[in-house]
């Protein structure tokens, strides 16, 4: 595949298209509007800064967050490994935050992806 890729937002679902398209060979941009806007939520320049809870639930496949994490490992192995990387629970996958974020930031870079750091207002128009 020789596609560039553009996404916006370096958040979870961002980081884990940036990565998955990346794997697949494409050339990926990944626009992040941090530090130049950052939310209240947010007290890092990190990806994938988790801004709610750090428990990302059970992993019981007749659970929504087990069905979560099951197509994420299909779809998105690299983000499961950062989960696994970062996880301090047990019988649920809670996840230390920094530890997390540095870990998907750490991927991301390592994957080849261009970060940049802007926010992006519009679309080009075009295909």
């Amino acid at each position: 595949m020789n596609e560039r890729i553009s996404v916006i937002g370096g958040g979870l679902a961002g980081c884990a298209a940036a990565l998955a398209a990346a794997k697949h060979g494409a050339a990926v941009t990944l626009f992040e509007q941090r530090p130049a806007t950052t939310p209240e939520t947010h007290q890092t320049t990190l990806l994938s800064e988790l801004a709610g809870t750090a428990d990302l639930g059970v992993e019981d496949l007749d659970r929504a967050t087990g069905l979560l994490k099951a197509e994420l490992r299909a779809l998105c192995p690299e983000m499961m490994v950062c989960i696994e990387e970062a996880r301090i629970g047990e019988r649920t996958v809670a996840v230390g935050r920094r530890a997390f974020a540095q870990e998907v930031t750490a991927r991301v870079t390592a994957a080849g992806v261009e970060l940049r750091r802007e926010e992006v207002l519009s679309l080009p128009e075009g295909p």
